[in-house]
């Protein structure tokens, strides 16, 4: 290879950061948007709980990071869905019962969230391997 070759070579291989950093991010958006869709169909059952799912960009050290969340102040009961609550006795702290005791008899979870990403989680991860190689390729075809 002689020096020009050589420079070429290294003009596209500082330029890969970049493509990458945009290829990824990409797919990244895709996945977290497709997997909140997943969500709210899943989630078809429980209308208040259907409209809280959300996925947004989160800027941090590691550049952007999606994130998919479901419940919010008025929908808090998203977690109590996913995992159950245990059965027990529950004191009420307020109101004109103050002080007198419920017998809980627990909840069942019904778990949502996890099942499906597990479901999507290979389609997720050869989106992103697509990702990195189309950034390749486009670095290739680059002169």
């Amino acid at each position: 290879m002689n020096n020009a070759a050589l420079r070429r070579h290294a003009q596209k291989m500082r330029r890969l950061p970049d493509l990458l950093k945009q290829e990824v991010e990409k797919a990244a958006s895709r996945n977290a948007k497709h997997f909140a869709e997943q969500l709210e169909r899943a989630y078809a059952d429980d209308p208040k709980l259907q409209g809280t799912v959300k996925a947004y960009p989160v800027t941090g050290t590691f550049e952007t990071v999606w994130t998919v969340q479901v419940g919010d102040n008025e929908a808090f009961w998203a977690r109590w869905r996913e995992f159950g609550t245990a059965a027990g006795d529950r004191i009420y702290r307020r109101g004109p019962r103050k002080g007198t005791v419920m017998k809980h008899p627990g909840a069942g979870a019904i778990p949502t969230y996890f099942p499906t990403y597990r479901i999507n989680a290979r389609s997720y991860r050869s989106r992103l391997r697509s990702s990195v190689k189309r950034a390749a390729r486009k670095l290739v075809a680059q002169k």
